[in-house]
């Protein structure tokens, strides 16, 4: 199999040179190219925990899809390897809203509740992965992504990578069902200052 993969690929490259040279050929005349693949060398290595798999916030929706109960999941997933990462966020992001005390959301909106971030903490802890997290920035306050922020952080302990603070702001109030109308102010210093609390304080 991998001297197969090696043939493809050398045949693939000596294809792409030779469409390349052929182009360029007809105004500037004939181009030689070379190419040399050094079989032997090892290249670069590939950190272990360098796969990931992205996801829309959307799936937080459903507690239990990220869940150490589902079965599913985690044996695709862990098929794909012992370590990785999975980015939560997307344009849904932009939809969700922090859900603490469980209550009613508008329908437009996603609601996060902890339940949800509790299975995903316990998900990720029995795949071995890390997580990166989205927070809505479109449609959200600085208070309530400080405090889910905190929630996640708290949750994830380890686990937590990073946060991605919106999705493709460029964007906003045009997707598709979603009109936020309106552009995101800049945080002032001490709203800033308040979410760096929240979440490491």
């Amino acid at each position: 199999m991998p001297l197969l993969r090696r043939r493809f690929l050398g045949g693939l490259t000596g294809a792409a040179c030779a469409l390349i040279a052929g182009g360029r050929g007809r105004a500037q005349g004939v181009i030689e190219t070379r190419l040399t693949i050094a079989y032997d060398e090892a290249g670069r290595l590939i950190s272990p925990d360098f796969l990931g798999l992205s996801y829309e916030s959307a799936i937080l929706a459903d507690s239990a899809y990220f869940s150490p109960l589902n079965a599913s999941i985690l044996g695709l997933i862990g098929a794909l390897g012992p370590t990785g990462v999975i980015r939560i966020g997307g344009n849904t992001s932009e939809r969700t809203v922090w859900n603490r005390r469980d209550g009613p959301a508008s329908p437009e909106r996603l609601a996060i509740t902890p339940q949800s971030i509790d299975s995903l903490a316990a998900t990720l802890r029995r795949l071995g992965w890390k997580l990166i997290y989205g927070l809505n920035l479109a449609g959200g306050t600085p208070g309530e992504a400080a405090e889910e922020a905190a929630y996640v952080a708290g949750a994830l302990g380890a686990d937590l990578l990073a946060f991605q603070i919106g999705n493709e702001p460029d964007g906003f109030g045009r997707w598709t069902g979603v009109r936020f109308g309106r552009r995101v102010a800049p945080l002032s210093d001490q709203q800033a200052s308040d979410t760096r609390c929240a979440v490491e304080c």
